[in-house]
């Protein structure tokens, strides 16, 4: 009996959290369609105004301020077009980067190499970037484990069966071996090694 009227307490509840939880959405639907109308009206109203202090400006014959109100303008738009090309010269690097070290384990890893930074030649005017090939080359020797090779070194594969002493000595050699690691490449290695690929 008291199962059944714990039963139907917990069903009234769970009705009345379901309806609470539609009221909240509802309401939050309601404000968040209140505050893009507004953001709409505040930009309309601060664009106007703009446009009003400049005509004021104009009458007044204070050329000075309308001036320095450009030229802050114009430093705010280069600020930003400066940040829009970096973003774009950054993006366009890593697609050149991709194309040419398609076998590279991670192309983040790989454009962090400084050591042959100065063979990048980037041209902020044109949008253009030179010199991927020969970094990536050079990276390559340097730095071989940033990238793949062709084929894994030959060994057995032994996968843990229970809990016997030498399954247990595996699994710590496991252990050992992961703990060793330094690069994605030996990581990989070691779980070939032990089955774990």
């Amino acid at each position: 009996m008291d199962l059944e009227k714990e039963l139907e307490t917990t069903k009234q509840k769970a009705a009345s959290l379901e309806e609470k939880a539609k009221n909240l959405q509802a309401s939050y639907d309601r404000v968040l369609s209140e505050s893009k109308s507004f953001k709409t009206r505040a930009q309309e109203s601060e664009t106007r105004l703009q446009e009003l202090e400049t005509k004021k400006l104009e009458a007044d014959g204070e050329t000075q301020k309308l001036l320095d109100q450009e030229r802050e303008r114009n430093s705010e738009l280069a600020g930003k077009l400066k940040g829009t090309v970096s973003k774009a010269m950054s993006a366009k690097l890593r697609a050149d980067a991709l194309a040419c070290a398609k076998d590279a384990h991670n192309i983040d890893m790989l454009l962090r190499v400084t050591e042959h930074k100065d063979l990048l030649k980037l041209d902020e005017e044109a949008l253009t970037v030179n010199g991927v090939e020969d970094f990536v080359k050079k990276a390559r020797e340097t730095h071989p484990y940033l990238f793949t090779t062709d084929k894994l070194p030959a060994t057995e594969t032994k996968k843990p069966k229970g809990d016997s002493k030498d399954d247990k000595i595996d699994m710590a050699n496991y252990a050992n071996a992961l703990a060793a690691c330094k690069t994605q490449k030996e990581l990989d290695a070691v779980r070939v090694t032990y089955g774990r690929a």
